[in-house]
């Protein structure tokens, strides 16, 4: 393993991605040189938005293990993180926000669009699986409570299913759950 010198100049903190991608390191970046900290970690989102792959593709898959012990670290960063969704140049990238996304609370002002972008994707034959499966929890997140919207996502969930993987499938089952509607 690479040595674990606490460096956070952009110019380190791009090298210590580069140097390697073992999970054990990343998640070591994530806990240890990110860890709480706002400028490393908005260090880090810059690396996802700008970088030279490979460098966004591995930025991203730390920036979500950050989230995950210190999840107000992404709430300046949502409408960003939505904004990038649809210019992301790998689906590494997709996967990540998506799931960042579905675990929290939308702001009212970019719900509307989240929504719509959630639902081309789970639509689309071109989007991994895992990317729909994350944009499956993101509309039923946003459509809770409107029967309208809860209705129109079991639509799509519905006429998709055949054309899916089983991951699809179990994760379309436990969003119907979610909306508390009985799975085909």
């Amino acid at each position: 393993m690479t040595s674990k010198t606490k460096k956070t100049d952009p110019h380190s903190l791009q090298e210590l991605i580069r140097s390697e991608r073992s999970k054990e390191y990343v998640q070591y970046l994530a806990d240890e040189v990110i860890g709480d900290n706002t400028r490393t970690f908005a260090e880090l989102w810059r690396l996802v938005r700008e970088g030279e792959p490979p460098i966004p593709q591995r930025a991203v898959w730390i920036l979500e293990l950050c989230e995950v012990n210190y999840p107000k670290l992404v709430k300046p960063y949502l409408g960003e993180f939505i904004a990038q969704l649809e210019h992301a140049d790998h689906n590494a990238i997709q996967r990540h926000l998506t799931k960042i996304l579905a675990r929290h609370e939308i702001p009212e002002k970019y719900r509307g669009h989240l929504y719509d972008l959630s639902m081309k994707w789970i639509a689309s034959p071109r989007i991994h699986v895992a990317i729909k499966a994350h944009s499956m929890d993101i509309a039923c997140n946003i459509a809770m409570g409107t029967p309208d919207l809860e209705e129109e996502l079991a639509f799509v969930i519905k006429d998709q299913l055949e054309f899916n993987t089983a991951g699809f499938k179990a994760r379309a089952k436990k969003v119907f759950k979610k909306m508390k509607r009985p799975f085909v």
